[in-house]
């Protein structure tokens, strides 16, 4: 299962509120059954960070705290429209994206923004939770835009470049291309610009550029799930390999004849 993210800073306490007195109260969550991964993790992480969970299956929706849906199914909807967001209260329905965003931000966030916020960043292969490195050749405000969008959309970001399951690197840098020579396979880590954020925010799904490293070309494509989207890149199945002593004889010196060799091995 995927863990989240370390950080130098003490967060165990980050979803908790000061309950007077010097005592700490936990914030409640309520989590809509999702994937298994999804849910696991979001039970943890709240769990690690203080935060308190209420169990689904047991229909203890708490009266204060956090709903987290997921606003695009029916589910997310009917609880939404039960259990309205009250600030009175305060209780407030959100998007479980509301996590992965106050782990990056490192704090508790306004909640009221993420109310119909879509989980976007998923690993399309597993229904996990998008683990995602930037690169350090990615600075400044750049990479905080880059982060802040990521996690309000539901991914993560990792701080080890092997745990991540994408890599953002600047096309135009030599590193892109070591890298894509490294990870020359697409459907364990994913090498992409810093553009493909944007790219899967407007299209509203994740795709992973397919690409095949070859001696001195690279071949990029588009990959989503389903059939390959390139006949010309599918391997064609090996031909039979004939033993070497059947192809030629030392002693009488006389070619093989394949006709002969399928008459007796052929079934």
């Amino acid at each position: 299962m995927l863990e989240a993210p370390k950080d130098d800073g003490d967060l165990s306490l980050m979803f908790t509120k000061d309950g007077g007195h010097g005592i700490s109260t936990r914030l409640n969550f309520y989590v809509q059954r999702l994937q298994s991964d999804i849910h696991s993790w979001l039970f943890k992480t709240i769990k690690d960070h203080g935060g308190k969970v209420s169990n689904e299956h047991k229909s203890i929706v708490p009266k204060r705290g956090y709903i987290l849906i997921d606003p695009g199914s029916s589910r997310g909807q009917d609880l939404a429209a039960k259990y309205p967001s009250n600030p009175s209260r305060p209780r407030w329905v959100v998007s479980w994206t509301f996590v992965t965003a106050c782990l990056q931000a490192k704090k508790v966030l306004d909640p009221a923004p993420f109310a119909e916020v879509k989980p976007l960043f998923l690993d399309p292969d597993h229904n996990s939770v998008l683990s995602i490195y930037i690169h350090s050749k990615i600075r400044g405000k750049d990479r905080k835009a880059l982060a802040v969008r990521i996690a309000t959309h539901g991914g993560i970001i990792v701080n080890i470049m092997k745990n991540a399951r994408v890599i953002l690197c600047p096309p135009s840098d030599p590193k892109q291309a070591d890298l894509r020579k490294r990870y020359s396979d697409p459907a364990k880590i994913a090498i992409e610009p810093p553009s493909w954020v944007t790219d899967c925010i407007e299209a509203g799904a994740v795709s992973f550029s397919h690409y095949e490293v070859g001696d001195s070309v690279l071949v990029f494509l588009r990959r989503r799930r389903g059939p390959a989207p390139c006949r010309s890149l599918r391997k064609e199945p090996p031909a039979c390999r004939i033993p070497r002593r059947q192809l030629w004889s030392s002693r009488s010196k006389k070619s093989f004849d394949p006709g002969v060799y399928q008459n007796s091995h052929g079934k």
